[in-house]
């Protein structure tokens, strides 16, 4: 991994648009294409952390990072692609002292024909114990999974296992014109599209590209339609290179926005990041259950 690149919180302030010229979709397109056929495999590692304060209002001036260092991370969460059928995401929440750590995983694995979701938990004496596995068949070929992962928000849609050059292309979207955001000359486009896993919904997402950076998402704020408080707002503040010169997320921030409840404001961290490294394959097959385990909705006797 090599340097960091990038500011600091700031207010989401933006210089007015400019045109676009001869930037078109079909540029951003493939732009964003280069960058994802750099590499054929990814394994990422985030933590997560919720701010102390909620808020009834999109917050834009957001407090350094170094003003909340006594906030600890609330999960520590693993994602593991590869562009020939393997996707496994693990979620792991963070313990206080005296808890047991818990955390489950998602694995599809399209070579080996099969797909799981297994949830593991600690003993009191310390050992890892599997307490509920759920074997699946392919199926259709996508992720288990349709949790987000989180730094590549925007970029990656984990309920169509769609990379951005993808929705860019099935959405109804409108290149807006070039803007600053954050010290970034960036791209802005709009896009209306279905929700993946709700029919007749619609979103609008507004999405600042990068420019510089490959084309990835800067920002990018989401809503239902007609226009409500129900969506979230995402924010990159800092890229860094990975091996092989790649643009890839740092370090932001997520604003989650409710129709009733107070907005929650978190901040997230890529700790461990690379591409085109060796996958271990033993994590994409399903464990074998003991005696008592809840396999498929029915106890495991053994055997």
């Amino acid at each position: 991994m090599l340097a960091a690149i990038g500011v600091g919180p700031t207010p989401l302030q933006a210089r007015s648009l400019t045109d676009a010229g001869e930037v078109d979709l079909g540029t951003i397109i493939r732009r964003v294409e280069t960058w994802r056929g750099s590499f054929a495999n990814l394994r990422m590692v985030w933590t997560q952390a919720t701010l102390p304060t909620q808020t009834q209002a999109p917050l834009s001036d957001w407090p350094l990072p170094h003003e909340h260092v006594h906030i600890p991370p609330f999960s520590r969460d693993e994602w593991i692609w590869a562009d020939h059928g393997l996707d496994l995401l693990e979620l792991g929440g963070l313990t206080r002292k005296g808890d047991r750590p818990s955390w489950s995983v998602d694995v599809f694995n399209g070579p080996g024909r099969v797909s799981f979701r297994a949830s593991y938990a600690t003993t009191p004496e310390g050992a890892v114990q599997l307490r509920v596995l759920d074997l699946r068949g392919v199926g259709v070929g996508k992720p288990t999974s349709s949790f987000a992962r989180l730094p590549l928000h925007g970029v990656y849609w984990p309920g169509t296992a769609e990379w951005l050059p993808g929705f860019l292309s099935q959405a109804n979207c409108t290149v807006e014109g070039f803007e600053d955001l954050l010290g970034a000359r960036c791209v802005r486009v709009k896009c209306v599209s279905l929700h993946p896993n709700v029919a007749d919904v619609e979103w609008c997402d507004i999405l600042w590209l990068d420019w510089e950076r490959d084309c990835l998402v800067r920002r990018i704020l989401s809503r239902k339609i007609p226009q409500r408080r129900l969506g979230t707002d995402f924010v990159v503040d800092e890229f860094q290179q990975l091996d092989g010169g790649i643009w890839f997320p740092k370090r932001g921030r997520v604003q989650l926005q409710s129709d009733t409840e107070p907005y929650s404001n978190q901040m997230w961290t890529v700790t461990e990041a690379a591409v085109n490294q060796a996958i271990d394959r033993k994590r994409f097959q399903p464990p074998r259950p003991e005696p008592g385990t809840l396999v498929n909705g029915r106890v495991h006797g053994g055997g």
